[in-house]
């Protein structure tokens, strides 16, 4: 006789965790938020998602501003482009090629995907023993996380959810 663990689409589980009671299971926010949005429609409610998003304070593209070259020069680091997904933020930056070891970070906090919740960050460039900035211009980089709601079509409604 085998046993085997799989989920709703028969797929193996990979993983077994077993939590005391004193210790409480980690549920990612955009599994919870699925997992909300299933029993609602179990219940036969109008199904309609708040998903979060970041709103950023600077352009997405910010090679693509005029005096980006000159900024790059001036700072020898800069912020370049930026990527927001429910899963993180990605982004890309340029430095000045002065040695070849280098070193850049986004020092970021510690962040929770909340309404109105705001995100600030900069840039950090070492080389060569010496340590250079893109902080925005003095305001920092800012990210706001907003929602926008989504109605789920009624076609959709008996789909089946599936968590990976």
């Amino acid at each position: 006789m085998q046993v085997r663990f799989v989920d709703s689409l028969g797929l193996e589980l990979e993983d077994v965790k077993f939590f005391t009671a004193s210790e409480d299971p980690r549920v990612p926010v955009h599994v919870i938020t699925r997992l909300m949005a299933s029993s609602e429609l179990a219940s036969r409610k109008k199904l309609e998602l708040e998903l979060p998003y970041f709103q950023p304070a600077f352009p997405d593209n910010i090679s693509a501003e005029s005096g980006f070259l000159e900024r790059l020069i001036q700072q020898r680091v800069s912020l370049e482009k930026m990527f927001y997904s429910e899963l993180g933020i990605i982004g890309t930056v340029q430095v000045l090629n002065l040695a070849y070891e280098k070193e850049v970070t986004l020092p970021v906090p510690p962040f929770i995907m909340t309404p109105g919740a705001v995100l600030q960050f900069a840039i950090r460039f070492r080389v060569t023993g010496s340590e250079y900035w893109d902080n925005n211009a003095g305001c920092d980089y800012k990210l706001t996380c907003q929602t926008y709601k989504l109605t789920v079509p009624k076609e959709c409604e008996d789909s089946l959810v599936h968590f990976v």
